[in-house]
């Protein structure tokens, strides 16, 4: 793997990273104008992320490590998530109808919350382990790759709950603030397709254990 492919991948990482918070800053807003700003929504909303990153990174662990197009199935990931987020106030919409014939309970409103968000969010989860299995190869590389994979994701959530609290919510509104999210999971997609195209990283070069 080349340099150039590995910073395309941190820089992956990091935009997904931006996104995963632009997101739930926006669909946090969104859902309390909903279920009402309570402590009760704002703790689901987190919990449903948490537990829907822990989900993916769990259940697609071994598809990372033995898929001989791990960039094809990270882009694909990318593209749902991307798409998730274009659709997602729609899908609200729909939700808020299901939830108005319904009657108030916490149950009830714990459902639709983890309805709406764990999809994309387990999509999220799924990032690390594919990443995980093409960035680090050798147990010497542990340290310093897991370092550089958490400091670019952290420094994109920081940018990314900035940019959608401060920038891009009071200038675009959620919507289009979710479509832009939405685009650039497309765009980090598109990247990662591109860069299985080029040399140095087909389907033998994804399953040796040398960089």
């Amino acid at each position: 793997m080349t340099k150039l492919h590995r910073s395309v991948l941190l820089l992956v990482f990091g935009l997904s990273g931006a996104t995963a918070l632009i997101y739930e800053v926006v669909w946090s807003r969104l859902l309390q104008t909903i279920f009402g700003s309570t402590l009760y929504s704002t703790s689901t909303i987190f919990a449903a992320f948490l537990l829907g990153f822990s989900i993916g990174a769990f259940v697609l662990r071994n598809q990372a490590d033995t898929t001989n197009k791990p960039l094809v199935q990270l882009a694909l990931i990318q593209f749902c998530i991307g798409l998730y987020g274009i659709s997602i106030t729609t899908l609200i919409s729909a939700i808020n109808s299901v939830y108005l014939s319904l009657p108030p309970n916490q149950f009830s409103t714990l459902l639709l919350f983890f309805t709406v968000l764990l999809p994309p969010t387990i999509l999220f989860g799924a990032i690390w382990p594919f990443l995980n299995s093409l960035l680090i190869r050798e147990p010497r590389m542990v340290g310093s790759r897991s370092a550089a994979l958490y400091s670019v994701s952290s420094l994109g959530s920081a940018l990314g709950a900035f940019a959608s609290g401060f920038l891009l919510v009071p200038v675009f509104g959620f919507r289009t603030t979710s479509t832009i999210a939405g685009m650039i999971n497309i765009g980090a997609g598109t990247l990662l397709l591109i860069l299985a195209m080029l040399p140095g990283h087909g389907p033998t070069d994804a399953n040796q254990h040398k960089l």
